[in-house]
């Protein structure tokens, strides 16, 4: 299995697989932004210091312990549409706990 990002996060540590250990939901609105802003910061560093901007939305969090020991999350859609369906990450997530993901980085330019 892989998980894929657009960025290399500083998150990653370096780190080129990681076991799923968990999956949480998460809204993100203009009232809690500030309450996670440390989380937000941390979770969308890049490498090159700039942050990738989420809008406010339905998420899950998805927790992650890689290769090098090193935990870190991802937060991702919680229903994204791909090819015009309605896809149930949740769903795909928890059932893939204790399964491990290579970690493919896919730069955006």
């Amino acid at each position: 299995m892989e998980i894929n990002f657009s960025y290399n996060y500083k998150k990653l540590a370096g780190q080129t697989s990681a076991t799923l250990i968990g999956v949480e939901d998460f809204i993100l609105n203009k009232e809690n932004r500030e309450k996670y802003r440390e989380f937000l910061m941390k979770d969308t560093e890049k490498e090159d210091g700039t942050f990738y901007e989420l809008r406010n939305g339905t998420y899950i969090i998805m927790f992650f312990r890689g290769n090098k020991g090193i935990e870190f999350t991802t937060i991702r859609y919680a229903k994204p549409f791909y090819y015009g369906k309605c896809f149930d990450r949740k769903a795909w997530a928890l059932d893939r706990i204790g399964k491990e993901f290579k970690i493919i980085i896919k730069k955006r330019e």
